[in-house]
């Protein structure tokens, strides 16, 4: 069986029980996306609290990191996921109510802010 692509790839914490989250971000990017996407790969990750979402478009990309939990200050939205998905495989998509949110006037969210954080740091691990 061969890859097929786009493929969007969420690593996430086994440890922290984010399997739950990664599975339902998998099912909103398939109801979303359809055939447009090629394959969504959910890996558990060896380090402590990561939660990330790559885009890869072909089997030469290394893949575009859209989402990391440690950067990002926590989980996404699942409509800024969806935008920010939709923006790298089909940017003219339009998403229906997820674009026209009352919120935002309909416009994109692209100014996520980025937190640094302790990359070995885990607060959901460390309370298990």
């Amino acid at each position: 069986m061969s890859v097929r692509y786009p493929r969007v790839h969420i690593e996430y914490c086994a440890k922290c029980k984010w399997g739950l989250r990664a599975n339902w971000y998998q099912q909103e990017l398939f109801q979303t996306f359809g055939t447009e996407i090629g394959e969504v790969a959910l890996s558990p990750s060896l380090d402590s609290g990561t939660f990330r979402v790559a885009v890869c478009l072909n089997d030469k990309d290394e893949g575009m990191i859209v989402w990391d939990r440690r950067k990002m200050d926590g989980f996404p939205d699942s409509k800024i996921l969806k935008q920010l998905i939709r923006n790298i495989i089909a940017p003219l998509k339009e998403l229906g109510h997820v674009d026209k949110s009352s919120k935002n006037d309909g416009k994109l969210i692209v100014d996520i802010g980025q937190k640094e954080t302790d990359p070995d740091a885990c607060i959901d691990c460390e309370k298990k």
